[in-house]
C-alpha cells in the first residue's frame, strides 16, 4: 500500500486572554496541506496545542506555563465540550478513515522536558487527555529533561505518543542534506530502538526546514511532519 505523506502548515500565536487564564503559545492546523501524494487526503481544521515547560516562570516567556494554569487550560477545553483526539486518530482524519468528534484538539509537547512527565502528565490523566509528546534524542537523560525510564512510561500509557524532534534541535534549513538526514534518520531509530515501537510523527524544530527536508523526512519513514509558521 502507497504511504501517505504530508507537511502539515501550523500556524503560531499568542495567547494572553480569558482573565489570563490562556498564557501559552498554541499553534492552529488550518486547511493547507502541501506535499500530498496522491488525493485520498483532506483538509481539517483542528487545533493543535504545542507546550515546552510546564513551570512557574515569568508570564511573558512564551515557552511556559505553570501547572496550576495549565489546569485550567485542560479544565477550559472540557467545559468548553472540546474532545482532545490522538494525533494518530487526527493523521487517520485526514485519510478519511476516521471520522472526529466536531470540537477535536489535539495536544502536543516539544522536546522532551522533564516537567512535562512530572506536572504536564499527571494533569493529563486528570482529564483522561492524550498527548503527543516530540523527542530530542540528544537531551534525554540531562538535567532537565526526561529519562528514558520516563519516555517508555509514557510510551506505554496507551493514550500518549511519541514522536521525533531531531537529534540536537538544530536549524534544518541551515544544514547540508548529509547533516540533515542523520538528524532526522538517527533520531528515529534512537527513538524506536529504546522504546519498541514505531516513530512515524516529526516536528520540525522552531519550523525551519528547506527543499530538502520533506524528501528525506520520506526517504525515513515519517508519515506526517508539522511545522509552525510564527
Amino acid at each position: 500500500m502507497k504511504k501517505n505523506y504530508f507537511l502539515l502548515l501550523i500556524f503560531g500565536l499568542s495567547v494572553f486572554c480569558f482573565n489570563s487564564v490562556f498564557a501559552a503559545t498554541y499553534h492552529i492546523a488550518k486547511k493547507d496541506l502541501t506535499k500530498i501524494q496522491n488525493n485520498k487526503a483532506q483538509a481539517l481544521h483542528v487545533p493543535i496545542l504545542m507546550y515546552h515547560h510546564i513551570v512557574k516562570r515569568s508570564i511573558h516567556d512564551p515557552y511556559s506555563v505553570s501547572p496550576e494554569v495549565f489546569d485550567q487550560q485542560m479544565n477550559w477545553l472540557k467545559q468548553k465540550g472540546y474532545q482532545v483526539v490522538t494525533y494518530a486518530d487526527f493523521y487517520q482524519a485526514m485519510l478519511k478513515n476516521k471520522v472526529l468528534p466536531k470540537k477535536s484538539v489535539v495536544i502536543t509537547f516539544d522536546d522532551g522536558d522533564v516537567d512535562q512527565y512530572s506536572a504536564a502528565w499527571p494533569i493529563l490523566k486528570k482529564y483522561h487527555y492524550s498527548a503527543l509528546f516530540y523527542i530530542t534524542t540528544n537531551f534525554i537523560g540531562h538535567r532537565q529533561w526526561m529519562s528514558w525510564k520516563m519516555l517508555k512510561e509514557l510510551s506505554v500509557a496507551g493514550n500518549m505518543e511519541i514522536g521525533a524532534h531531531t537529534m540536537s534541535h538544530p536549524n534544518l534549513a541551515k544544514l547540508s542534506s548529509e547533516k540533515q538526514w542523520r538528524e532526522l534518520k538517527v533520531s528515529k531509530d534512537i527513538l524506536e530502538k529504546n522504546l519498541n515501537t514505531k516513530i512515524i510523527f516529526f516536528a520540525y524544530p522552531g519550523g525551519a526546514q528547506n527543499a530538502s527536508t520533506i524528501s528525506l523526512l520520506q526517504k525515513a519513514g515519517y508519515l506526517s511532519a508539522a511545522t509552525t509558521r510564527h
